[in-house]
């Protein structure tokens, strides 16, 4: 069960159709998914989508994230918060400063990632894979 002074995690997966958004704290979900379309390749109604979302989740939790992480394909400068060109969401073409954007909307540090990379590291952590090494390092210990 979290506590109340875990941080909050906002959070976005997006893809080409659809963007889903949790709210997560001490990994556990706070609300049930919220699904909203991508408007792939219209950049404003992409962008009120994503913001739609968070404040959503902002609704449901009743305060606003500590945090919020983004899963987006690639190509991207990650570390710089910039989505490139993605062919499944061809609005962001030329690059648009996502992080830095929700950054200033939210006032809350913005960490994109791609999406490959996060669900390895969340699979490794809290899925099955974490499973399966603790079952080989006990049987390593049995021989």
């Amino acid at each position: 069960m979290p506590d109340i002074n875990d941080p909050i995690i906002f959070t976005l997966d997006g893809g080409g159709t659809t963007f889903s958004f949790a709210a997560i704290q001490a990994g556990e979900f706070l609300s049930p998914e919220i699904i909203l379309s991508s408007f792939a390749g219209d950049l404003d109604k992409c962008l009120h989508s994503i913001v739609n979302g968070f404040e959503q989740l902002m609704d449901q939790t009743k305060r606003p994230p500590d945090a919020i992480s983004i899963a987006f394909p690639g190509p991207a400068d990650y570390s710089n918060g910039v989505i490139g060109d993605l062919p499944n969401l061809p609005a962001f073409k030329g690059g648009v400063a996502l992080g830095p954007y929700l950054e200033k909307k939210f006032r809350v540090p913005v960490y994109i990632q791609n999406d490959g990379n996060l669900f390895a590291l969340g699979e490794s952590t809290f899925g099955f894979l974490s499973e399966i090494n603790n079952a080989l390092r006990e049987a390593e210990n049995s021989i």
